[in-house]
């Protein structure tokens, strides 16, 4: 990872940020996605049941939050 400078938040153009939701959304949330990059239908409804508007930053926020709290606490 690198810091860039920029805020923090959703960028629906970067194929990265998508993957990682996609991932996640399908590992942590059990939606049968796609792990493609691609912003589709599919995988904004399942954002949007997850996380409301990751448009806006506060929800992004919560929503990585959350990713955290589920992540730490499964065990492997």
């Amino acid at each position: 990872h690198m810091d860039d400078g920029t805020g923090v938040g959703f960028r629906a153009g970067s194929r990265s940020v998508v993957l990682f939701a996609q991932q996640v959304l399908s590992r942590f949330h059990g939606a049968a996605l796609a792990v493609d990059g691609v912003l589709g239908p599919r995988t904004r409804g399942a954002l949007r049941a997850a996380a409301g508007d990751v448009t806006a930053p506060a929800d992004w926020l919560a929503f990585l939050a959350s990713i955290g709290e589920v992540g730490c606490s499964r065990r492997a």
